[in-house]
C-alpha cells in the first residue's frame, strides 16, 4: 500500500499562479479581436479612415490583450482575495495520502475523507490540487516534494480520479 506523509504550505504567489495557470486560456477572443482589427483595416482601405476604423482598432486591441494580459490579471486578484481571506490556505499543513483516503490536519481544520469524496484534482507544473466539493480544497506545491515523493503523488491522484 502507497502511503504519502507530507507537510507544506502555499503561499500567496504559488497559489495565485496556480489559479491563473488551471484556467484555459481563451483563444477565441484573441482571435475575435486580429479579426476585428483585419475588418478595420480593410475598412480603412476601402472607405477611408474614419471614427469607426479607429474604434475598431481599439475594440479589436482590447480584445486581443485580453486573454495573455487583463484575464490572467483579474485571475490573480481573485485568487490574491481569496488567499487573504482564508486561513486554511494561508497555514501550513500536514497530509496523509493513501489509495484509500486523504487525511489532513492544520490548525484550524481536521479532516479525512474516502477517495469516493474527492470530486476534483487539479494539476500544473507547480501545483497538485485535491478538491472535495467546493469545501475543502488542499493544495500541495510540487517544490515541496522529492523525485521519489513527486512520483507517488502522481500514483496516488491516478488512484482518486473518477473513471
Amino acid at each position: 500500500m502507497m502511503k504519502l506523509t507530507i507537510s507544506v504550505r502555499c503561499t500567496r504567489e504559488e497559489y495565485m499562479d496556480f489559479c491563473v495557470n488551471r484556467r484555459a486560456k481563451l483563444p477565441v477572443v484573441t482571435a475575435a479581436g486580429a479579426l476585428i482589427i483585419a475588418s478595420g483595416v480593410a475598412t480603412a482601405l476601402i472607405g477611408g479612415m474614419n471614427q469607426g476604423c479607429l474604434l475598431m482598432w481599439l475594440v479589436g486591441a482590447t480584445a486581443m490583450m485580453f486573454s495573455p494580459l487583463i484575464f490572467p490579471m483579474m485571475l490573480k486578484g481573485e485568487a490574491a482575495r481569496r488567499y487573504d481571506a482564508s486561513d486554511s490556505l494561508k497555514l501550513a499543513f500536514v497530509a496523509e495520502l493513501t489509495e484509500e483516503a486523504i487525511a489532513f490536519k492544520s490548525s484550524t481544520v481536521e479532516g479525512r475523507f474516502p477517495k469516493e469524496a474527492v470530486t476534483n484534482i487539479v494539476e500544473t507544473d507547480s501545483m497538485a490540487a485535491i478538491e472535495f466539493a467546493r469545501e475543502v480544497q488542499i493544495c500541495i506545491p510540487k517544490r515541496a516534494l522529492s523525485d521519489e515523493e513527486r512520483a507517488m503523488l502522481e500514483a496516488l491522484l491516478q488512484c482518486y480520479k473518477k473513471d
